[in-house]
Parts: C-alpha cells; sequence; structure tokens
C-alpha cells in the first residue's frame, strides 16, 4: 500500500481500478478488503462511543435528580424531627 495516500484515498483508487479494469491483482484486492474492514471498524468504534457518552450523559441527569431528591427527603425529615422534638 501506498504510505501516502489516506485510507478512503487508496481505497477509492482501489475500487475506481475494479471498475475501470474489471480486473485486480490478489494483493490489490485483499488490501481493498482490509481497508474496508479497517474503515468500517473504525465508524462503529466511533457509533459506539456517541452512544456511550450520550448514556452517559442521562445517568449523569439522573443521578443529579436522585441527589437532589435525597437532600429534599433528608431536609424534610430534619424539619419534621425538629417539629416533633421541640414542638411536642
Amino acid at each position: 500500500m501506498d504510505e501516502s495516500q489516506p485510507d478512503s484515498t487508496r481505497a477509492f483508487s482501489l475500487l475506481r481500478k475494479l471498475a475501470k479494469e474489471g480486473k485486480q491483482s490478489a494483493e490489490e484486492t485483499h488490501e481493498l478488503i482490509e481497508l474496508i474492514e479497517a474503515m468500517a471498524s473504525a465508524n462503529l468504534v466511533r457509533q459506539l462511543g456517541a452512544k456511550i457518552d450520550a448514556q452517559s450523559e442521562k445517568i449523569d441527569a439522573v443521578n443529579a435528580k436522585y441527589t437532589v431528591l435525597i437532600w429534599a427527603i433528608g431536609f424534610a425529615g430534619a424539619v419534621i424531627s425538629a417539629a416533633i422534638i421541640f414542638g411536642g
């Protein structure tokens, strides 16, 4: 493979050669398959990373809501306890 070309450019060159001439060497075919697999894998990793990040943001939002709820319940408990102790 020509190291000076990005993967997508090299894959496009190999596909264009295949479409134009209708044939490739076994090495070029193997290289094209490896390039396609590498690009598909990189895309899958990016998509999964984005989904994980989105889920993490949702979890953080839920955790923040529960933290506020726990503090509110604690404060309400303290107020009720104070009312019982000092009012009764």
